[in-house]
């Protein structure tokens, strides 16, 4: 994860409590999470997190999730070195979701800012705009924070942004009738899957699916009794 000061709702990847199984955390310390949103400048970093999940995966981890879905950028850097499974955003969900809905429906995106959510990052992480349809929405035009920092009442924090993330999907869905499914980049979102999933009817794909899914094919689970 990047270092920041922005509150970890449960729901949020940044909060343990999300999961119900151990997780570690490892920051990335002294960089800007700005720069993570273009591309070049973001790679000058990529050392900083390869060595990051490199010491993680020393340390036992299983496999390696990141932190911000901008950090797709890495995926490749990433799995060169690391020995063990590594999903760097949940975009990586993207072409699977696709692969799940009915003729001409697409992938619907919400993202932290749509201007910067770029190509690179999909094809980083093994797709590509001209075979997976998608329709984005960012959230850059929102007048509610959604990284709101330390010190300020989270459940005022999580009412405004609900609302928020509601009339924002809501409108992304009815301006776009051929989404089947929403796939939520940023990782502050998951505190809202539910809500979301509530108001536009849909399945809703976020971190937490991404992080819930590969725990369960590093620990699988013993089935006992017969028929």
């Amino acid at each position: 994860m990047q270092e920041d000061s922005i509150v970890r709702l449960p729901g949020d990847v940044g909060n343990a409590t999300t999961f119900n199984f151990p997780v570690r955390y490892k920051v990335v310390k002294d960089i800007d999470p700005k720069v993570l949103k273009n591309p070049v400048e973001a790679m000058k970093y990529a050392k900083s997190f390869v060595e990051a999940a490199q010491e993680l995966e020393k340390e036992g981890a299983r496999a390696i999730v990141g932190g911000c879905g901008f950090q797709a950028i890495y995926q490749k850097e990433m799995s060169k070195v690391l020995n063990i499974p590594v999903f760097t955003s949940s975009l990586i969900q993207v072409p699977m979701v696709y692969c799940s809905l009915k003729k001409g429906k697409k992938v619907g995106i919400i993202t932290a800012n749509s201007q910067c959510l770029s190509e690179e990052y999909f094809e980083a992480v093994g797709w590509s705009l001209n075979s997976v349809p998608v329709e984005i929405v960012g959230l850059e035009t929102l007048k509610t924070r959604l990284s709101a920092i330390d010190g300020d009442n989270e459940q005022i924090i999580k009412k405004e942004r609900e609302k928020s993330m509601v009339n924002l999907s809501v409108d992304f869905v009815s301006r776009n009738p051929d989404i089947g499914a929403i796939v939520l980049e940023c990782t502050n979102l998951p505190p809202y899957s539910y809500a979301i999933q509530r108001a536009v009817k849909l399945p809703v794909f976020d971190v937490a699916t991404l992080v819930n899914w590969v725990y369960s094919s590093v620990v699988c689970k013993e089935f006992h009794g017969y028929l």
